[in-house]
């Protein structure tokens, strides 16, 4: 009958294992920085290159616009007491 035995634990075995934690962790450091960094930087370029307007409208507020306008349009053409006399015109030939 053979019997195993288990290795003995190697000396250096925890100290590897901190080396490779810590490495890891500055790993994850270095990256989770990198990419604030890139949303700052990717952010900063997006808002310099925008060229647009600073008045936002949605089609809510476009469409109650788009009525009021309307309406005060054809107010201010309904015609009133008016002094002029009326003009006749022909249909030609």
């Amino acid at each position: 009958m053979t019997i195993y035995r288990t290795p003995d634990p190697d000396p250096d075995l925890p100290n590897e294992r901190d080396t490779r934690i810590r490495r890891v962790t500055r790993v994850t450091r270095g990256v989770a920085a990198a990419a604030v960094l890139g949303t700052a930087v990717f952010g900063g370029l997006a808002a310099t290159t925008y060229h647009g307007g600073t008045q936002a409208t949605s089609g809510a507020s476009t469409a109650t616009a788009s009525v009021a306008t309307k309406a005060s349009l054809s107010a201010a053409q309904t015609p009133s007491a008016s002094t002029q006399t009326p003009v006749a015109s022909s249909g030609g030939s």
